[in-house]
C-alpha cells in the first residue's frame, strides 16, 4: 500500500489526468480491503484517490455489481 500511496502523491489518478482502467483495476483491492478491516488511514494519497474515484459518473461499489442475493456465506 505504500507503493500505490507513493505513486498518488501529486497525482489525481493512477495515469494521466483521468482515470483509466489502472484505476479501475487497482481499485477493487481498497474496495475488498475495507470490508476486511483493512484500516486506510495511514495512507491519504489512497483515500484521497478512492473518493475520487467514487465520484465518477456511473459508479457503483463492486457488492453492489455483483448478484449476491442468493450468495451462501460460510462462517
Amino acid at each position: 500500500m505504500d507503493g500505490l500511496d507513493g505513486h498518488l502523491s501529486g497525482r489525481e489518478f493512477l495515469v494521466g489526468d483521468a482515470a483509466t482502467i489502472a484505476d479501475i483495476c487497482c481499485y477493487s483491492d481498497i474496495a475488498f480491503a475495507r470490508p476486511s478491516g483493512k484500516d486506510l488511514a495511514a495512507w491519504r494519497n489512497v483515500i484521497a484517490w478512492t473518493e475520487r474515484i467514487e465520484e465518477l459518473p456511473g459508479f457503483a461499489q463492486p457488492f453492489d455489481l455483483l448478484a449476491m442475493q442468493d450468495a451462501e456465506i460460510a462462517p
